[in-house]
């Protein structure tokens, strides 16, 4: 049976093993990238642990960085098979994808908050490299679009610098999915509706980070690799679907035309990853599950969850 939740999927890292608590308080602005550093270059992939950062000084909400990219095993536990057998799961997933299915209800609705109650800062938005990165970075999103001309939706990871209570600078390639959706909005003269996702079902982060083509939904593939449907409900103030058991939902739009610097960012190469003029997103709406998980992928210098 696939994984509820990120919670059960945590629980099953614990049985495993496989998941450390880092009990102490800490830094978000500059421990909690320390300290996965090390963790990444002192300790070997087959014990490398996932990290919970259970207290980040200032918040009542835990930190979660490596559950899928902390070691091959760790992976194949989010996909509850064996190591040798991730292709074949994937091979099938595609062959064989699953639609989602609508409910009316979720656990990432325990919580909302609309209009200034949307505050971005309620959460341990870490600094991932300190003194380069211009302030905090949300690593981990999956940020869903929708195509506004076909109806089809795509899910990608795309690196959001908090600038505001309500503000995310948004950096996007032009050939990936959200460029090209954003591109069709501006045609039309429309602001683009987005909604940014933490801490889902592994199966959607596992389908964000990967490529498809544009006429293939992540959503689908997501239902392939767990072997039932993702269940996705309705946002609050946009037209969109997200993931029921997300632990964070982040609703709002990208403005027609506007342009703000953002970046540079620490990426994955070990490089600064150049920054310039790029989209916002104006956030309208953030709902989540009591005493949210926040989700975040450890990149910078190799080797990384990235």
């Amino acid at each position: 049976m696939a994984y509820a939740d990120l919670r059960e999927y945590i629980a099953a890292l614990e049985r495993r093993g496989k998941l450390h608590h880092v009990k102490a308080e800490v830094d978000k602005d500059w421990e909690i990238a320390a300290v996965c550093r090390r963790v990444f270059q002192k300790i070997p992939d087959e014990k490398r642990p996932v990290l919970m950062f259970d207290r980040p000084k200032g918040f009542d909400i835990p930190v979660l960085a490596g559950s899928l990219g902390a070691s091959s095993e760790v992976y194949s536990i989010a996909l509850q098979c064996a190591v040798e057998e991730i292709g074949r799961r994937w091979e099938k997933a595609q062959l064989h994808p699953i639609k989602p299915v609508r409910v009316s209800t979720a656990p990432c609705k325990e919580k909302i908050l609309r209009g200034e109650e949307a505050d971005l800062t309620l959460f341990p938005n870490p600094i991932w490299t300190v003194e380069n990165d211009p302030g905090p970075y949300i690593t981990a999103p999956c940020i869903i679009s929708k195509d506004p001309d076909h109806g089809t939706y795509k899910v990608g990871p795309y690196r959001l610098q908090v600038k505001e209570k309500r503000k995310l600078g948004l950096w996007a390639a032009e050939g990936q999915h959200l460029s090209m959706h954003r591109r069709k909005y501006e045609a039309k003269g429309q602001a683009m509706p987005v909604a940014v996702v933490l801490g889902a079902d592994p199966t959607i982060e596992m389908v964000s980070v990967t490529k498809f083509s544009p006429a293939i939904e992540e959503y689908d593939v997501a239902g392939g690799l767990r072997g039932e449907p993702v269940c996705l409900v309705s946002c609050e103030t946009v037209p969109l679907e997200v993931p029921a058991s997300a632990e964070i939902v982040i609703e709002g739009e990208i403005p027609l035309g506007i342009r703000e610097p953002e970046g540079p960012f620490g990426e994955y190469t070990g490089y600064m990853g150049a920054g310039g003029d790029m989209p916002i997103i104006q956030v309208s709406c953030i709902t989540h599950r009591s005493r949210p998980i926040y989700r975040a992928f450890f990149s910078q210098m190799p080797p990384s969850e990235s």
